[in-house]
């Protein structure tokens, strides 16, 4: 992703701000407005708290699942460019 980027230059700084605002939105917005509306009586994990056998429960498991898998093509895009580049390829 950085070698195809178009300016490279500026990668590290426009990940940072991603991060940074993801991680902002996610505490500010929903950690406490689910805190103000639930209080103490939630349990920490999120997936826990809904209920097993209705729809709106399953759909966010499988959310999260799909979710977790979509993660890994970040992650492994490293590794695809370095076997596509390599003289063995």
């Amino acid at each position: 992703m950085y070698s195809e980027a178009e300016n490279p230059e500026d990668f590290f700084k426009i990940i940072a701000i991603s991060y940074g605002s993801v991680t902002i939105f996610i505490a500010a917005f929903l950690g406490v407005i689910g805190y103000l509306a639930f209080g103490d009586q939630t349990k920490n994990i999120i997936l826990s708290n809904m209920p097993e056998t209705e729809a709106i429960g399953v759909i966010a498991r499988v959310s999260y699942l799909f979710a977790i898998l979509g993660c890994w093509v970040i992650v492994l895009q490293p590794i695809f460019y370095i076997v596509e580049s390599s003289l063995y390829y």
